[in-house]
């Protein structure tokens, strides 16, 4: 009996043994089984960002998403910039406000960033707040002699006006009377660190002058009405600037910039001939803080009282 089971055994041993065995057969994969004699179809590999179990070769803040994938957004879906393909949450979600009237009957959308309440469109009142009329179709020498507030509309086309707003001069901004709708005021230089700092800016580079920051322009310009943008791929907040171009101080009519660049009044006063401004451009993702001539014409946004 012993000699059978033994005898048993040995073929079963046999058949075994001569069975195909299935595996991976591509020597290059992960899991390449010397033994298989067919392919399975299971053969894995190291992929780029990938080891062989699938985990990420480079996850520097352990939270199972490759750095190569980090994708920071907001993930608030009430949100106007809500990112569904964000992985992380940037802090920088930016709300639909109310919006507000001005004293000619335009109405202009807003959005909410952080504490502060802002136009999305660029001004386009032609009265102060009282009604009366701001001055407008000025030649370039009374433009450059002008201590009053005036605007223009870039190269005198009412179309421009509709699309880009109009281009006020720095007395029209601080005029007692005021430009700005009812319970909403002109920034002040400090109101636009304030937005800067929320989109990302550090408080070093927000006091600084000239270009500043890394991507905050790209985040506050509009996907439209740019000639072309560096780095547009930038996610937006909503703030929606564009390219309204500028009217300047000299005894020419000079209108430039049109979809190239823009530049926005600022309250703060710097001497008794500049004033605190803003500027974005097509070519650069950052935003520019510099003094300027209180005669150049430039484009105008609101922020509501608190």
């Amino acid at each position: 009996m012993k000699i059978y089971n033994f005898l048993f055994l040995i073929v079963l041993i046999l058949f075994f043994t001569n069975c195909d065995k299935a595996g991976c057969t591509d020597p290059e994969a992960c899991n390449f089984d010397m033994y298989a004699e067919e392919d399975d179809n299971s053969c894995r590999y190291l992929e780029e960002y990938f080891d062989c179990e699938g985990n990420c070769l480079n996850d520097s803040d352990d939270d199972n998403v490759c750095d190569e994938f980090e994708s920071f957004g907001c993930l608030d879906e009430e949100a106007i910039n809500y990112n569904p393909d964000a992985t992380d949450n940037n802090g920088i979600c930016v709300y639909s406000g109310l919006g507000v009237t001005d004293v000619d009957n335009n109405f202009y959308n807003s959005a909410i960033f952080g504490e502060q309440e802002w136009m999305i469109e660029n001004l386009k009142v032609t009265h102060y707040r009282n009604e009366d009329s701001i001055s407008t179709g000025l030649t370039g020498s009374e433009w450059a002699n002008l201590s009053n507030g005036a605007y223009s509309i870039y190269n005198n086309d009412p179309h421009n006006a509709t699309i880009y707003g109009n281009l006020y001069n720095w007395f029209s901004v601080e005029d007692d009377r005021n430009i700005a709708p009812e319970g909403w005021h002109i920034p002040t230089d400090e109101e636009f660190m304030e937005l800067e700092i929320f989109l990302g800016m550090n408080e070093l580079d927000a006091l600084g002058t000239s270009w500043r920051g890394t991507d905050e322009g790209s985040k506050l310009k509009a996907d439209t009405l740019w000639i072309y943008q560096y780095q547009s791929s930038t996610i937006k907040s909503g703030f929606e600037a564009i390219g309204g171009g500028v009217r300047f101080y000299f005894s020419t009519e000079l209108y430039l910039g049109l979809d190239y660049y823009c530049r926005f009044w600022s309250l703060s006063e710097g001497d008794t001939t500049l004033a605190w401004s803003r500027e974005l451009s097509y070519n650069n993702t950052m935003v520019s803080r510099h003094l300027q001539y209180k005669q150049n014409g430039f484009s105008v946004r609101c922020v509501k009282d608190y």
